[in-house]
């Protein structure tokens, strides 16, 4: 590897841990040079299983990263490997799962694959009785795994990486104030909130409160979410209530969608609702259990938004992602090129989405997606 680029990113590394840049910046850098889809650097605490913090580069987008923290650690298979009190340095995971294995995961097939990403190597820079710190450096499907050369560079960075860290962890009082999930929640540019059991507002991330700043058919009036018809007011406290999220673990269905009236006949907002507990989410939202809403505007026409689509309708990305294309007029032939999936896998994911929409043919379904609430910043 080039040495003045090496020196350059030993240096961002040492700003980061002393928080003088951004981690991303020294992700960003090792993202470019192994030509890797995403580069995560993370830290779970041991004794508690939260999510200290996750910083990450790459052009892996914030919402794979929400999906991920929300919906599937809890099913990643690597996850074992990497934490086992015996596991190596490194992981692979195309060492460790065979491609009848990877083929048969939901976790694979359902997201890892459909959001970009195929082949990941995971190196432990910290692993004490207290912490685990690994670094992540994940392929694009369509990319080989991580190479020999890049690994053996990786592998000279990882003193500077421990020392870095050694520091960033002496000053966790500054850095690890915010949690992970809101860190995230405030890179989407969806409108996101989250409250609690009893409707309190916990954070707003910076699209909702533009949002608000606009003029809604929902306000926050002493740190309380409020709806300006009072019929809408009851339907949001009846869905936080069917979230039932104080419960420990899953109830089941765990997405509401309601319609709000609004003020006038112009008015055509939404709110979807999902449960976030710390056990299900690495604390990755902090230590209250939280309902997540994200806020949707009928009257805008943008183009089909796979978030707001997976939202809406308590899709996989992969079904997520297929509705999508259908909308844009890909053909069933032409979505499972470019997924790099068979045909008979995008016909199933098909079945699904008409099932989870309600819609009986594959143009009612394009239909309806086409017609739906999207993003109040889109």
């Amino acid at each position: 590897m080039d040495a003045a680029l090496t020196d350059a990113l030993i240096t961002q590394i040492y700003s980061a841990g002393a928080g003088r840049q951004p981690w991303e910046a020294a992700l960003n850098t090792i993202s470019a040079v192994c030509d890797a889809w995403a580069v995560q650097l993370i830290a779970i605490d041991k004794l508690s299983g939260t999510a200290l913090f996750s910083h990450y580069g790459g052009i892996a987008s914030p919402e794979a990263h929400l999906t991920y923290l929300r919906d599937y650690q809890r099913d990643d298979p690597r996850a074992p490997l990497v934490f086992a009190p015996v596991a190596q340095d490194w992981t692979h995971c195309h060492e460790a799962f065979s491609d009848a294995q990877v083929a048969a995961s939901p976790f694979y097939q359902d997201f890892l694959i459909p959001v970009g990403a195929r082949y990941v190597s995971i190196v432990k820079l910290v692993n004490d009785d207290a912490m685990g710190i690994v670094l992540g450096i994940l392929r694009g499907v369509g990319k080989p795994p991580l190479e020999a050369s890049f690994i053996a560079w990786i592998d000279r960075l990882r003193q500077h990486f421990s020392e870095a860290l050694a520091i960033y962890r002496q000053l966790s009082t500054l850095h690890l104030e915010r949690t992970v999930g809101k860190e995230i929640l405030d890179r989407l540019r969806h409108p996101i909130l989250l409250v609690d059991a009893a409707g309190m507002l916990r954070h707003a991330n910076a699209a909702a409160r533009d949002a608000f700043a606009s003029g809604l058919a929902i306000r926050v009036v002493n740190d309380k979410l409020q709806c300006s018809n009072r019929s809408d007011d009851k339907a949001l406290a009846q869905a936080l209530d069917a979230l039932v999220i104080a419960a420990p673990t899953s109830r089941g269905n765990e997405r509401r969608f309601i319609r709000l009236r609004g003020t006038g006949a112009h008015q055509r907002y939404g709110i979807s609702l999902s449960a976030l507990r710390p056990a299900e989410t690495l604390g990755a939202f902090g230590p209250l259990p939280l309902a997540m809403l994200v806020l949707h505007d009928g009257s805008q026409t943008a183009q089909c938004d796979p978030f707001v689509i997976q939202e809406l309708f308590d899709l996989t990305p992969a079904e997520a992602d297929v509705g999508a294309l259908l909308s844009l007029g890909n053909s069933l032939d032409e979505i499972a090129t470019l997924r790099h999936v068979a045909l008979s896998t995008v016909r199933s994911q098909l079945r699904t989405l008409l099932s989870k929409t309600g819609t009986a043919r594959q143009s009612d379904l394009v239909r309806r997606l086409l017609t739906l609430p999207h993003g109040l910043s889109g």
